[in-house]
């Protein structure tokens, strides 16, 4: 029996997915697909067979060889798709493959209603599960630290997040415009962000987005206006007073956005409100030379980690020593009350 190791997996759906894939490997994936709400919801299991496209005969014809062991070991599916790039590892590849047996017992539902469905989930799942945003991060580089934790003071955070590739790349200060008081401030953007918020408080703070690596690298300041939906009426009023000199303090920034659930911080769904905001008056700000999407913010992300691995004292590489328990993932993908939709595995 083939022993399997996983190297990744998350609440994203099979678009996160798509960053673990490695297309000089072979790999073996688990993907369960959520449709419909309450009694109508349902769920498919996926096997996916990643035959990466830049695999050598040889290595290729070895590791296919162990396909029916593996499936073994995953346990049952409703179906199986091969893909051969990361191109391929998409959710309108999988509907576009995968259509009969989505449909198959999906009532009056269309296709196009079903991927709605799933792409809800998946906002769903990350919503459980706060950490699955960052996941593919901290398994890359570990769990970097927070300012609070390094002690570093507000307006060197400022100074930081205010640079192209600084250490950190958020910062919440308090709503004192005549001190920079921090409240928290941390490298691994919004996702990281989310976590820290409280539900009592009004904080101001400042988000730096990155879009593209090296030369084509883009980047964005956002300032974020934080209102916990518990705060209290006379704390949110004298907190909302002082707004405009708290935009002018912690400035540069090219957009401003209110939230006040941590939901409204799931990176992909973030990127995308970004994106329409970075629209002005109908003239587009975004250059034509990089894509703003998720793919372009992951690369400048993983960029700003290399670059200040010195500050945080680590590699800021992928740690081969991470390693995620085999059966505990499959059970977890295969849970319905679970987060995690998917995994990926690779032969020991």
């Amino acid at each position: 029996m083939v022993q399997l190791k996983c190297v990744g997996r998350g609440s994203g759906g099979v678009d996160e997915m798509k960053e673990f894939c490695n297309e000089a490997a072979v790999q073996w994936g688990l993907v369960c697909f959520t449709f419909g709400s309450g009694t109508f919801k349902r769920h498919k299991n996926i096997f996916v067979h990643f035959n990466g496209q830049n695999v050598g005969a040889v290595k290729r014809g070895k590791f296919n060889s162990q396909k029916s062991d593996v499936i073994d070991q995953l346990g049952s599916t409703h179906s199986d798709i091969e893909i051969t790039s990361k191109d391929e590892c998409t959710t309108d590849h999988f509907f576009d493959s995968l259509n009969r047996v989505f449909v198959s017992d999906s009532g009056n539902f269309s296709l196009s209603e079903l991927k709605e469905q799933y792409m809800q989930s998946v906002v769903d799942c990350v919503g459980m599960d706060p950490l699955a945003s960052v996941a593919s991060l901290e398994i890359q580089i570990g769990k970097r630290p927070l300012a609070s934790e390094m002690k570093v003071k507000g307006d060197r955070v400022l100074d930081a997040v205010r640079e192209e590739r600084g250490p950190f790349n958020w910062a919440l200060y308090y709503p004192d415009p005549n001190q920079l008081k921090l409240f928290n401030a941390g490298s691994l953007s919004v996702s990281e962000l989310k976590r820290v918020l409280p539900e009592d408080e009004v904080l101001y703070g400042l988000v730096r987005m990155g879009f593209g690596a090296g030369q084509f690298r883009r980047t964005k300041w956002v300032f974020v206006h934080w209102i916990g939906e518990k705060t209290g009426a006379v704390k949110r009023g004298k907190a909302m007073s002082v707004k405009s000199e708290m935009l002018d303090l912690l400035k540069p920034h090219n957009v401003d956005v209110q939230v006040s659930t941590p939901a409204e911080l799931e990176i992909r769904l973030f990127i995308e409100r970004m994106t329409k905001m970075f629209v002005v008056d109908g003239k587009n700000e975004l250059d034509k030379e990089v894509g703003f999407g998720f793919d372009e913010f992951m690369a400048a992300l993983a960029e700003e980690q290399r670059a200040n691995a010195e500050f945080f004292g680590d590699c800021g590489e992928i740690d081969p020593d991470v390693e995620y328990d085999f059966k505990e993932t499959v059970d977890a993908v295969r849970k319905t009350d679970n987060p995690i939709n998917w995994a990926l595995f690779v032969t020991k």
